[in-house]
């Protein structure tokens, strides 16, 4: 499916519209832009979010202001602080009319009691941080609460549900927002097919990686100067390059393996004669000693298992997909 417009951009009216979109795309290939035209051509009330308060108060300040390029197409926006959380859009005039909120992910958790209901969109946008920025405590248990706070009962009432949009670039696969909605291993599957597109349960996922603008972006000075690396890899070609993908093992002879326990959804095998561990995600395999997840059951999973930290330092650690890495390394965070 060709998702991309004349222009090269992503075209937003080619994509479903799904409860739930997931645009992730190298840089400057027309997410946000494509997202905020689309919300406001067709008067769609939404809620602008960003991660945290600080991303928030960048992004709403009259020089950042995020919709700010949506001039061109002749809408004329501005920010109003409103109260300690949040921020209305509205339209510039003696009559300006509010079109949408902006807040921060942290600080919906303290919004108690509003009125959401004519709330039709959240548009969230750079969902995925870079590296270097700080990780939120439990974020993906944050978006859910907020989606069902925002949400409410109107799906029960017979109204259409609220409209996520997230919108990030390729910057981290082991998004805790991504294992939120089990996502890591059909964008890690994605990827690998070379696979630009996909309807898969109530969500539309959007992976950019054939961008035009993309390819004419080479030939700038920046990319030019740093040639290939990891970040022209994520910048250019919305790849996950700064994730480690070594150690997965997709292919495997389950009778060459024994179970030895469960942690939550995964299974970690012993090979029967080369002294390898596997790890894989089956909820049904038969297996005599299980573990949670809660901070109780993890430790008494890593001293049962400490064996597992050298056995992925020399390599004889496998892991079935990505998305079972990540979680692993959750409960194993002194070989992260």
């Amino acid at each position: 499916m060709d998702i991309y417009g004349e222009n090269g951009y992503i075209d937003i009216n080619k994509i479903k519209k799904s409860p739930f979109i997931f645009l992730i795309g190298a840089r400057r290939t027309g997410k946000t832009y494509g997202v905020s035209k689309y919300l406001l051509e067709n008067k769609r009330k939404f809620m602008y979010i960003r991660r945290t308060t600080g991303e928030l108060d960048f992004s709403m300040s009259e020089r950042n202001f995020a919709f700010r390029n949506m001039e061109a197409e002749g809408f004329f926006l501005e920010p109003k602080k409103d109260g300690k959380y949040n921020y209305t859009i509205q339209t510039v005039g003696d009559e300006p009319e509010i079109i949408g909120s902006a807040t921060s992910l942290t600080l919906v958790s303290k919004m108690r009691g509003f009125d959401a209901s004519g709330i039709t969109d959240i548009m969230f946008d750079e969902f995925i941080p870079e590296k270097h920025v700080s990780r939120i405590p439990h974020e993906g248990d944050a978006v859910l609460n907020m989606y069902e706070t925002i949400n409410g009962n109107r799906e029960l009432e017979g109204k259409e549900p609220v409209r996520l949009w997230m919108l990030a670039n390729s910057n981290n696969l082991n998004s805790e927002i991504l294992g939120a909605f089990s996502l890591r291993h059909k964008i890690e599957q994605m990827q690998q097919k070379g696979q630009e597109y996909s309807e898969y349960r109530n969500m539309t996922i959007v992976l950019s990686m054939n961008s035009p603008i993309s390819s004419r972006k080479r030939n700038t000075a920046l990319y030019q100067a740093i040639n290939e690396n990891q970040f022209t890899e994520m910048a250019l070609n919305n790849t996950f390059s700064y994730d480690d993908f070594s150690n997965i093992k997709s292919k495997y002879n389950m009778n060459e393996y024994r179970p030895r326990c469960r942690i939550g959804k995964y299974v970690v095998l012993n090979h029967k004669s080369d002294g390898t561990v596997l790890i894989i995600e089956n909820s049904k395999m038969p297996v005599q000693k299980c573990y949670d997840f809660t901070d109780y059951s993890i430790k008494a999973f890593r001293i049962s298992n400490s064996d597992l930290m050298s056995c992925y330092v020399w390599g004889y650690l496998s892991f079935d997909s990505y998305e079972t890495k990540a979680a692993i390394m959750t409960v194993l965070p002194y070989i992260n």
